[in-house]
């Protein structure tokens, strides 16, 4: 598989539960990681790529939450993404549509302020 990545992937120390709404509901997921054009998150919900989504993801020690729109690109099962965990889930690969450039650069640094 070609890698088309732009932007290097900051892998998480740490999953931070987010809000991802679309088609009228809303699923919990925890985010994986994050890079300066999209995200990685997991859970029990497949999304179709090519879903527009919107994400609320409330930081521990952050004054208030982060929302950003986002396209699915991809979606795989846990086992197909390598994952040892004998659990049916789904890890999603999203690109930003509309994020404020405050709270991207707070995501991508999020994990040196642990």
């Amino acid at each position: 598989m070609d890698e088309r990545r732009q932007h290097a992937r900051i892998r998480s120390q740490f999953e931070v539960p987010c809000k991802v709404t679309f088609g009228g509901r809303w699923y919990y997921l925890n985010t994986k990681d994050v890079s300066g054009s999209g995200i990685r998150m997991g859970g029990t919900t497949r999304i179709e790529p090519g879903t527009e989504i919107k994400v609320t993801i409330t930081f521990p020690k952050a004054s208030e939450a982060i929302q950003f729109e986002a396209v699915v690109v991809w979606c795989d099962s846990f086992m197909k993404a390598g994952t040892q965990i004998r659990m049916h889930g789904y890890e999603v690969g999203a690109r930003f549509l509309a994020i404020d450039e405050k709270d991207r650069k707070f995501m991508l640094n999020y994990g040196s302020f642990e």
